[in-house]
């Protein structure tokens, strides 16, 4: 995906720099070490960890060695067989990003065209093959009039439906970071905050 407010500095560009990412050695032996020093639960995210040409292997490893494991994903890159192989793992909670109620709103956000389809399907499947999925709705000064209906369609797709409204720093392309366009105003932050 490019979405609109994504932190990671490449993600408008098309191309991906793995220069400060482990290699699968390090990441294995990265495991090895959370292991021994008592770490129980791992998170997996990204921008979009599934993107990793190791990542089932790391999932795997990570099972073996007993960890929880929890996935934050986008969902797109899943097709069935990576469902089904995901869905074997048995992970903690898969959680998907959600960014609105219909693919009009969802795909012009990750701006890609079909997006929301496979999102919906990740968490469908993974729901019915007893995985815990959170609909991981996250809101954006765009998307921000269609948060309740998009976070009542959760309660009914996935196991759990969850609000995100993270305020982080992107960074652009030359390096600078600032706070998004994109991200919530004050006042949307506030009418949130009193709902019920």
């Amino acid at each position: 995906a490019r979405c609109i407010h994504c932190y990671n500095e490449d993600a408008h560009t098309n191309k991906r720099n793995s220069k400060n990412e482990l290699n699968a050695e390090e990441a294995q032996n990265l495991l090895y070490w959370l292991k021994n020093i008592g770490v129980f639960r791992l998170v997996f995210s990204g921008g979009e960890a599934s993107l990793r040409n190791d990542f089932f292997e790391l999932c795997k490893k990570a099972r073996d060695l007993g960890f929880q494991l929890v996935i934050y994903t986008n969902g797109i890159s899943f097709d069935e067989e990576q469902r089904e192989r995901l869905a074997s793992l048995y992970p903690l909670c898969v959680a998907v990003s959600i960014y609105g109620s219909e693919a009009s709103i969802h795909d012009s956000i990750t701006q890609v065209k079909g997006s929301y389809k496979n999102a919906i399907d990740t968490i469908k499947y993974l729901k019915q093959q007893g995985i815990f999925t959170t609909h991981k709705n996250t809101l954006l000064k765009s998307n921000f009039p269609d948060w309740r209906t998009a976070f009542e369609k959760g309660k009914h797709l996935a196991s759990e439906s969850m609000i995100n409204f993270t305020i982080y720093p992107s960074v652009d392309s030359n390096g600078t970071k600032s706070i998004s366009d994109s991200e919530m105003t004050m006042e949307q932050l506030i009418e949130l905050a009193l709902q019920e």
